[in-house]
């Protein structure tokens, strides 16, 4: 099979990413390949294809479509459009090592390892009315950190928490573990230092 064929289809049938485009592009961030570098990539590529990379489904929203949609139906209509094709999507962000992918009918048009590089309001606005159609934004699944968690007086009980550290220009540093319930019914505070703080009434 040769390096130029087409590794990806859109439901209609048109090409999208080619292999030399994608050894282009691991060029492009890894340095230059060797030659048995470039052939595993091409092999990995069609193998991909082989078993089980799903041809894009479905069609993105034309502009005029997108007018006359509500809110609601334009979230819906993305939404159906990411579950339907998501390991594609998700394929096709991992090759390109990106951040976020933009899509339209199974051609990524733009993609960027990250948000410094999505385009600006006034750049995706032309880039729409070139095409003609709204793009699917697809992201990676963002990073969750979990706090530490700190024991009440409860047994078997334990509360999030956040540890700070604070360190002054002498080197004395010490570490303050807060938490940030407003609930809490034994919290107090002045009720004129709040008026003059302009913050919320107090209870």
């Amino acid at each position: 099979m040769p390096s130029c064929e087409r590794f990806v289809n859109s439901s209609a049938g048109d090409a999208d990413l080619t292999v030399d485009e994608i050894l282009a592009e691991v060029e492009k961030r890894m340095g230059a390949l060797d030659e048995r570098t470039r052939q595993a990539v091409t092999l990995a590529l069609q193998l991909a294809e082989q078993h089980g990379l799903p041809k894009w489904r479905g069609e993105n929203p034309t502009w005029d479509e997108w007018q006359r949609m509500s809110e609601e139906e334009r979230q819906a209509a993305m939404d159906e459009l990411e579950q339907r094709n998501r390991v594609w999507l998700e394929w096709m962000r991992r090759t390109l090592q990106a951040e976020w992918l933009l899509v339209v009918d199974g051609k990524v048009i733009r993609y960027g390892a990250s948000w410094n590089e999505y385009p600006s309001d006034d750049a995706l606005e032309a880039l729409i009315q070139q095409l003609g159609k709204v793009p699917l934004l697809f992201a990676a699944d963002p990073l969750i950190e979990e706090t530490a968690w700190s024991p009440t007086r409860y047994p078997d009980d334990f509360y999030p928490t956040l540890s700070v550290t604070f360190q002054g220009l002498a080197g004395q540093r010490i570490t303050l573990v807060a938490d940030f319930d407003t609930g809490s019914r034994h919290t107090f505070a002045d009720a004129d230092f709040c008026s003059v703080k302009e913050s919320s009434p107090c209870p």
